[in-house]
């Protein structure tokens, strides 16, 4: 199949584009920069291209699929140019859409968990509606994936596009970016450097993370779905930690000398976001393998063995 993946330059794009391309397929990434496949080197004559573009613009290429990876993920890009954030969720989705509803192809769209907001239940079904703030600090990314998602919805309705929507938690893994505003990279990051962890709130906000392969399967069993709409449906983890004890792990798995400091919270900050996965193991037979601690050594012995790394 030749698979068109929108933001393949991303954390879970690159990874997303290894694996189907180790399945076979021919990818075309899309983005405005080009997806690091260094694990992939050693095979130079697999099928990948890459287009640049920011997706302002109408698409028009030949595809089997579509995956829509196409937006900026780090907080402190969101702060940044809360701009190009909408523009990215809601002009590149609806441009990907329109290609999908010409050529009559499945569409993949990667939501996210924060959609829920501050939610006030525990874990959060798809069914929970959520609780956001059209004037937050968050507002540009989590209303225009809300956005995203009911454009999907209504292009399956009104032009029978095979949409796939999944609303992704907390994700970690191998190739991570750290100190982009993510808690598991911002600790690491901290943590191998010996500074101090920061943590903002009590510690006591509950947080879920799911390593990138079990994502990744997930993903692609959404996608092999022959059900003209998919979703939404949580990917996350149903392994539940503390901000404080994630802290401590990583301090323990990294030897490090950080300690741990608190700092005042934002006040669109969740409790506690954690999936309801009863859907995604109904619906996909699906459910992580990869537990947290197994995961995090992983990923720290990844970063450590990457060069120019301490």
């Amino acid at each position: 199949m030749r698979i068109l993946v929108a933001g393949g330059g991303g954390f879970i794009g690159r990874h997303l584009v290894r694996s189907l391309l180790e399945r076979g397929h021919e990818v075309i990434t899309l983005g405005r920069s080009k997806p690091n496949l260094d694990e992939l080197r050693d095979s130079p004559n697999l099928p990948h291209t890459h287009l640049v573009s920011d997706l302002s613009e109408p698409v028009q290429l030949r595809v089997d699929s579509i995956y829509n990876f196409a937006s900026p993920a780090s907080p402190l890009q969101h702060k940044k140019d809360p701009i190009q954030t909408i523009q990215s969720n809601v002009m590149g989705t609806w441009n990907l859409l329109n290609l999908a509803a010409d050529l009559q192809v499945p569409f993949f769209q990667a939501s996210t968990a924060e959609i829920y907001g501050s939610p006030s239940v525990s874990p959060q079904p798809e069914s929970y509606q959520g609780s956001s703030d059209t004037f937050g600090e968050r507002a540009s990314y989590v209303e225009s994936k809300r956005l995203a998602e009911t454009l999907c919805s209504e292009f399956n309705y009104v032009h029978n596009v095979p949409i796939r929507v999944a609303r992704i938690f907390s994700t970690y893994g191998p190739g991570m970016p750290l100190g982009n505003g993510r808690v598991i990279g911002n600790f690491i990051s901290q943590a191998l450097s010996g500074r101090p962890i920061t943590i903002y709130g009590d510690g006591e906000d509950l947080r879920s993370f799911l390593f990138i392969d079990d994502l990744v399967t997930g993903i692609v069993r959404m996608m092999e779905s022959k059900e003209s709409r998919v979703g939404p449906v949580n990917l996350g983890s149903g392994e539940v930690v503390s901000l404080y004890k994630l802290g401590e792990k990583i301090i323990d798995l990294t030897n490090s000398s950080s300690e741990l400091t608190f700092h005042p919270s934002s006040s669109s900050s969740a409790k506690a976001l954690v999936p309801d996965i009863t859907l995604a193991r109904d619906l996909l037979a699906w459910e992580p393998r990869v537990g947290l601690d197994e995961g995090l050594t992983v990923t720290i012995q990844n970063f450590l063995r990457s060069p120019g790394n301490p």
